[in-house]
């Protein structure tokens, strides 16, 4: 039984399974897609959020550009914090609990203004969120490269995340056609939800052997 880390010492995946133990490429790669359009979606979504800023928390175009752009700097200033416990715990590991801290924080961040209070919203946007969501953002290409052999492993990768990045793109038309807040919130919940049970899903599958995690070179 040979054995490679996920990127957690605390944690060995069996490397070798028999064959009709596998859990099938197509199933494997349609979750890996799907967690890879669902990080996407939440990297682009202050562009969305410029436009639903104006609209519903009831903020000038410069307040709402500002905070997309203080999202973005807060999100590279946790960039180091996210790597190191990714390095500690595992990538697996820190996606999933992105994924699921952007589930816990979709629909009060969405829903932010019903409040009253603009503090609230943006403490939401530009400092919990974007620190939250970088977990899985930061850590998403290993995700991706992990699952592909050294030989096979620009071709699978490249595919895999730009058919996930393409369908993220077409996400924000998506909602704009939800004109609930809660019920955006709902649905960025779900999105998230799901990714991170695919996430552990793959982890999971890795660890009775059923999925091969390679070691990135």
């Amino acid at each position: 039984q040979g054995g490679c880390s996920n990127g957690s010492s605390l944690i060995t995946i069996r490397r070798h399974a028999t064959t009709s133990n596998f859990t099938p490429s197509w199933l494997l790669i349609s979750w890996s897609i799907y967690i890879q359009f669902a990080i996407a979606a939440y990297n682009n979504l202050n562009v969305y959020l410029v436009q639903y800023a104006e609209q519903q928390y009831d903020v000038t175009a410069n307040a709402a550009t500002l905070m997309a752009v203080v999202g973005k700097a807060v999100q590279v200033l946790m960039t180091p914090t996210a790597a190191l416990i990714a390095d500690t715990y595992g990538w697996f590991w820190a996606c999933a609990v992105g994924g699921m801290l952007c589930t816990v924080l979709a629909i009060p961040m969405m829903a932010a203004s019903g409040d009253g209070s603009i503090t609230m919203v943006w403490i939401l946007v530009t400092i919990v969120f974007p620190s939250t969501a970088t977990l899985w953002i930061l850590n998403a290409p290993l995700l991706a490269t992990c699952i592909f052999p050294a030989e096979s492993r620009s071709k699978g990768t490249s595919l895999l995340l730009a058919t996930g990045t393409a369908m993220a793109g077409f996400f924000p038309l998506v909602l704009n056609e939800v004109h609930s807040s809660y019920a955006t919130g709902a649905v960025l919940a779900v999105i998230a939800a799901v990714a991170s049970m695919g996430i552990l899903w793959i982890r999971d599958q890795a660890i009775k052997g059923r999925v091969v995690i390679y070691q990135r070179p």
